[in-house]
């Protein structure tokens, strides 16, 4: 018995006769399944990650799934109507953490990402993390043909391809390790099969590629074979059955067109026996069982034989092995260690100003020799015995506010454990979310006094514990303006998620525009995240016909931003309020002269020494209709006083006036002194030796 024995094969005859025999409409209608609409960050790189998003029911018989804004799509797992997981933190959280470590790491690599025409407002998130987005004519008809997407990629001759899906993009470091140790090998591809035989449901599923994980750097003309086994598993052309050893014939599972499994059917039937004549580096698990395993490698080598077998992990109760265990949190799954750590951290997994600033504190305490068990916010914590033990500390970098349920949770949730928050917020008065929350927390931890003046009124101890903030350089150099060749550049930098009302993006472009009002010699560099595409077009509205105005909305890596902080003569920034001002903190630190509003956290460094502080006029926030923000006043910017004061920043620089110099050199002396890495692990330490006795005898490391 071999392969082709238990389980059906795409010939080449029946591609043949889907070429000859296929109706105009049917192959029309198979055109617009698989039609790119356009190329959005075209990346030109040796090797591609590829993978599909998209929001559909699995099979045809369920309800449709219909997406009407980005915030319906963003909540959708929260509704009784949608049958599967959340996909904003199921799906895209994991695929924009993939793409973004990605990014930083391999130049020579894309993320590439087929996207549903229902989410084109996903393209601007994307994009920012360096993923190329190939945005397809229809939103796929169930989980079919999107699932399908991602494999078009495979027509691409002398790349190298790497196929995953989103929910495992930030394990890409693996899959992309074994594409090019498989074609080091001169192996065409390499895969994991899926073992199993008859499921629960009695269909057939072993499964020799698992759509998933596999790589190659051969090519297939994969549109035309897609479509050739659609059109020749309706019209019945190829068999859905397997027959597996002392078994009669058994349906193959997946092999219902546009049902949740037919992508593999397709990796099974049409590219698997073709892939194997390539040559093939197969992994399987060290407990893998299966009748047609031996069936599976037997014929890969009998194609070439030069593949190669590779088993990875262990067999339980062979060889003892740091036990891991998975606990149910809101319907997912989290991997939690079993060994004793000094804290747990939960923080938000998104690519944002809190996630950035949660990871400075970690990576502090961890510097002092703390133990850290890290993990990502989904709104509930973890039921485990670490919790009724009181010596136990659990550290919280979240916002208790909507879509968050800190107002559901129980009390014996929180249990024995020592708990403390970390909370920045920016109007003075805290929205109602936070008081159950704080109640159940040992210790408040703020980045400011002005955040600390906000915490108070929940009655609970409040500390500040400020931001690191590093230079990148020691000495103060030259503006780029004081040359007179060189336009004079200024530059302001915010995340969407941080909100538009607050952020006041469109003041800084009026700002700047009735500031330089016929020069041409002055330009205005806009570095956004997250802006919608609404947002966008709104932003490049209030630009008008300037050419002297550019918006870059894309995530960044460090050494991206370095640049663009030594490319600028100004920041400009007239944001309501900050609880901290990360930029604000950043330019200061890297000696770039300020204008920004006077009101908010960065008052404990921006000072009239080393800033030009733009006067304001208290205001409600309410009137912004802003959920996050639905009490209290914030600091409205005068933006005439601000024209003025960017007009004589800009003078300054042009004329290299040696009083910039002095303010400039305080900035750096401020932020050197009071803000850095060591200050920080210094007053984390001064915090938790209260409660971690041992701290005191632990050596720091580096």
């Amino acid at each position: 018995m071999s392969w082709t024995d238990v389980f059906p094969v795409l010939t080449d005859e029946m591609v043949d006769a889907y070429e000859a025999e296929a109706s105009g409409a049917e192959r029309r209608k198979h055109d617009r399944w698989f039609e790119v609409r356009r190329v959005e960050n075209p990346r030109d790189v040796p090797h591609i990650v590829s993978t599909s998003l998209f929001w559909k029911n699995i099979r045809e018989d369920l309800p449709e799934i219909v997406i009407r804004s980005r915030r319906s799509f963003m909540n959708a797992g929260r509704t009784r109507r949608v049958l599967r997981f959340n996909p904003w933190d199921h799906y895209v959280e994991p695929l924009l953490k993939g793409a973004r470590d990605l990014h930083r790491k391999r130049e020579d690599v894309a993320m590439r990402v087929y996207l549903a025409s229902d989410l084109e407002f996903l393209i601007p998130d994307l994009v920012s993390v360096g993923c190329e987005v190939r945005l397809m004519a229809t939103p796929s008809i169930r989980h079919n043909p999107g699932a399908m997407w991602r494999f078009l990629a495979l027509e691409e001759d002398g790349k190298l391809k790497t196929n995953i899906d989103s929910d495992r993009a930030h394990l890409w470091k693996a899959d992309v390790a074994r594409t090019e140790e498989a074609s080091a090998l001169n192996l065409g591809w390499w895969r994991i099969p899926v073992w199993g035989e008859q499921n629960e449901i009695g269909t057939l599923s072993y499964r020799p590629i698992v759509g998933c994980q596999f790589g190659t750097s051969g090519s297939l003309e994969a549109e035309r074979l897609m479509k050739a086994l659609i059109w020749c598993t309706q019209k019945r052309k190829i068999s859905t059955k397997g027959r597996p050893p002392g078994c009669g014939q058994v349906t193959v599972h997946g092999s219902a067109w546009p049902d949740y499994g037919f992508d593999e059917w397709f990796l099974q039937t049409t590219v698997y026996p073709r892939a194997a004549f390539d040559g093939m580096a197969t992994f399987v698990p060290a407990d893998a069982k299966s009748r047609l395993l031996p069936l599976d490698i037997e014929y890969v080598q009998w194609a070439n034989p030069s593949s190669e077998l590779v088993y990875f992990g262990s067999v339980p109760g062979c060889c003892p092995q740091p036990t891991r265990k998975l606990q149910e949190s809101d319907g997912s799954k989290i991997e939690v260690s079993e060994e004793k750590h000094d804290i747990i951290a939960y923080t938000y997994r998104a690519n944002c100003g809190l996630g950035e600033a949660a990871q400075r504190n970690i990576e502090a305490m961890r510097s002092l020799g703390l133990t850290v068990e890290h993990r990502y916010w989904d709104g509930n914590l973890i039921d485990e015995p670490a919790l009724r033990n009181p010596e136990q500390i659990y550290y919280h970098h979240w916002h208790p506010q909507p879509p968050d349920k800190s107002r559901a949770w129980p009390k014996k949730l929180f249990g024995k454990a020592q708990h403390i928050a970390y909370w920045a917020y920016e109007s003075d008065t805290p929205p109602p979310e936070f008081h159950p929350a704080s109640k159940r927390m040992a210790e408040l931890w703020v980045p400011s006094g002005y955040c600390k003046k906000i915490f108070d009124q929940l009655g609970r101890e409040t500390f500040v514990i400020p931001h690191a903030v590093e230079r990148v350089e020691p000495a103060l150099r030259s503006l780029p303006g004081t040359k007179r060749s060189a336009p004079l550049t200024v530059l302001f930098l915010f995340d969407a998620w941080s909100r538009l009302p607050r952020k006041n993006p469109e003041a800084v472009i009026r700002v700047f525009r009735k500031a330089f009002a016929g020069d041409s010699r002055a330009r205005l560099l806009i570095k956004a995240h997250h802006l919608s595409p609404e947002e966008l077009s709104t932003l490049h509205a209030q630009c008008g016909r300037d050419h002297w105005i550019t918006i870059i909305n894309e995530f960044l890596s460090e050494r991206e931003l370095d640049t663009i902080f030594r490319s600028a003569d100004i920041l400009l920034s007239l944001q309501r309020s900050e609880g901290f001002g990360f930029n604000l903190a950043r330019a200061l630190a890297n000696g770039l002269p300020l204008v920004t509003t006077g009101h908010g956290g960065h008052r404990e460094f921006c000072k009239r020494a080393n800033t030009f502080l733009v006067p304001y006029s208290m205001e409600e926030v309410a009137g912004y209709g802003d959920p996050w923000y639905p009490l209290g006043r914030w600091g409205a910017p005068n933006e005439g006083a601000a024209v003025k004061l960017l007009q004589k920043l800009a003078a300054m620089v042009r004329s290299r006036d040696p009083e910039l110099d002095r303010m400039r050199q305080h900035g750096l002396d401020t932020m050197a002194k009071h803000f850095s890495t060591a200050r920080l692990a210094q007053r984390i330490r001064g915090r938790l030796k209260h409660r971690l006795p041992s701290l005191s005898g632990r050596a720091p490391t580096t």
